[in-house]
């Protein structure tokens, strides 16, 4: 449960973080080389240790972060697995929302729920309510198509940015709907705080989209509790009830809830499972399906993360972190991809087809070289 709070905890104690705030101006090395020297251990400093992985995870998903990360629970038993895309679809046809988790610290659950959303988009969605508490920055954003380090909580982080960028190419409308904590209840205890947010979340998300617009059908993005309609053993039950129960009430309908887990199966390491039909799991939280993900003991980047995409080979030349940025978006955009190098002479970015500017970055973020390159799932041309 500490590791939720923390989470949310985190833009608003940023100003006191060592690290986080160089995280939300994009300037990463700074940031590791700040939350290294804060980071003890997970027990002792829990804080520092939760900023840190949100970092390594933002420049190194498949490497350095693996170690700080969760790894897979066990194989679920009698587990009813059917393919991702089909159910999803089906499911926006029939449901009004669709509520999707992430997992905080698993890149790959945002990396797949950016594919997702264009399944819900072409069944039928409209928006995308993002859980995010200031409308301005994601309204610039769909103005200005250029994601920022600090255009939403973590927008620094690629993968993140990814949902983004994918809901505006594909039409959908972003709204926040993680509204600050009313002044009325915030000398009250975290429980009360808590079950507060929950409801402003679904209140939120009824009266902006659903009640304004009538026709409107939703993709709700959010993390960890808050899709879920019950409270897991051993989670405080105080907390509850959650945003989607709270959704439910308020519109009418129940919403379709996915959420996600990272399991070891490497049957699925090529692509992800969805889980349904009355398994535990999703008995006990309330669920409707769950996406799995494969993550074993050992660093692994999922082969389905490669559709439509090749590798692209970089000359390192002493930088420390290299970068494929988007042209159009500029530099000070968040990366399309990123790769802490290792001191290694070569490093491989996986992009797919298109232009970006390649840069790479060493010391206190010094730009060491930039160079723009045209990257076919061919080969690529580097321009000098």
């Amino acid at each position: 449960m500490l590791d939720r709070l923390l989470v949310w905890l985190m833009p608003r104690l940023a100003r006191g973080a060592p690290g986080w705030r160089d995280l939300i101006n994009g300037r990463y090395l700074s940031a590791l080389a700040a939350l290294r020297r804060e980071y003890v251990s997970a027990e002792q400093t829990p804080l520092a240790c939760d900023f840190l992985r949100w970092a390594l995870n933002a420049v190194d998903p498949w490497g350095s972060a693996w170690e700080l990360t969760k790894k897979g629970i066990l194989r679920p038993h009698a587990a009813d697995i059917v393919e991702p895309e089909s159910l999803l679809r089906e499911a926006m046809q029939r449901h009004r929302v669709v509520v999707l988790m992430e997992r905080h610290h698993a890149p790959e659950t945002r990396l797949f729920g950016a594919r997702a959303l264009g399944w819900l988009a072409a069944a039928g969605a409209t928006h995308l309510a993002f859980e995010h508490g200031w409308q301005a920055s994601l309204s610039e954003f769909e103005r200005s198509g250029i994601v920022r380090p600090s255009t939403e909580s973590y927008a620094f982080e690629p993968s993140r940015a990814a949902i983004l960028r994918a809901a505006r190419s594909l039409g959908l409308r972003l709204v926040a709907f993680d509204v600050m904590v009313p002044s009325g209840v915030r000398g009250l205890d975290a429980a009360t705080r808590n079950r507060e947010r929950e409801r402003g979340m679904a209140r939120n998300i009824a009266d902006r989209i659903l009640d304004r617009y009538p026709e409107a059908r939703v993709v709700v993005w959010t993390g960890e509790q808050h899709a879920m309609r019950h409270t897991p053993s051993g989670w405080p039950v105080d907390y509850r009830p959650y945003m989607a129960s709270h959704l439910a009430d308020l519109s009418g309908e129940e919403p379709f809830c996915v959420g996600q887990e990272l399991v070891q199966w490497p049957q699925l390491s090529g692509k992800p499972g969805i889980l349904v039909a009355d398994h535990p799991w999703l008995l006990e939280r309330g669920l409707d399906a769950m996406v799995l993900h494969h993550r074993g003991a050992e660093p692994q980047r999922p082969g389905w993360l490669d559709v439509d995409s090749a590798p692209c080979p970089i000359q390192a030349d002493g930088a420390e972190l290299v970068q494929a940025i988007a042209p159009a978006e500029g530099e000070r955009s968040v990366p399309v991809s990123q790769v802490l190098t290792h001191g290694s002479q070569e490093v491989r970015l996986q992009l797919a087809a298109g232009d970006y500017l390649l840069r790479g970055l060493r010391d206190a973020d010094e730009v060491a070289w930039r160079r723009p390159v045209h990257h076919s799932l061919a080969a690529p041309a580097i321009g000098q």
